[in-house]
């Protein structure tokens, strides 16, 4: 299969199959991560302060709003659960290259016939320093709904303060905000 490539493209293609796998086994240490964390979460909600360094985006957001909302006044521990319409995207910078060959030939009875050749290549653009991926635009995810328990979810006071703080950091309209009061332990 690889017979008719130059080295410099097998090693290319060595190496795209080696990201690949790489991709492949973090996509699944992650969900068998993110597995284990989701049973973490069922059990309480003194959660908020779990580190979120290895968290996927919306999960890291949902924890820093626990975090932001706890400390309203009357609060008490918090637990944020969002729903999104759409999840963060990133997109890189890609260098894409195409090449035609055409080839003319005359056959021995002088018939004419052309042949064409198109190839196209694109890859990645890496940094320079750090030999990362270049980021040419990255949007946040967009959230559709939020839930919130409180331990003072009963307090009217505290649940306006809540749902006008999430109405300001994440531009969601106030009905799809809902604000429970946490089960007493």
């Amino acid at each position: 299969m690889l017979e008719g490539l130059r080295d410099k493209e097998k090693r290319r293609i060595w190496q795209l199959g080696g990201l690949l796998l790489v991709g492949l086994l973090l996509m699944g240490s992650s969900a068998w991560l993110s597995t284990g964390q989701n049973d973490a979460v069922s059990s309480d909600l003194p959660m908020v302060a779990a580190p979120v360094a290895d968290l996927s985006p919306e999960a890291e957001l949902e924890q820093r709003l626990a975090a932001v909302l706890s400390r309203i006044q009357g609060a008490g521990q918090v637990s944020v659960s969002l729903t999104f319409a759409r999840s963060a995207q990133t997109e890189y910078a890609i260098n894409a290259s195409t090449t035609v060959r055409t080839t003319d030939e005359t056959t021995d009875s002088g018939q004419k016939r052309s042949t064409r050749e198109q190839t196209s290549s694109d890859n990645l653009v890496l940094a320079d320093g750090k030999g990362g991926p270049v980021m040419v635009q990255q949007s946040m995810a967009e959230v559709q709904g939020v839930l919130v328990v409180a331990e003072g979810g009963d307090n009217p006071n505290v649940r306006a303060q809540i749902a006008e703080a999430l109405q300001n950091l994440l531009a969601v309209p106030a009905h799809k905000i809902v604000i429970c009061q946490a089960e007493k332990v």
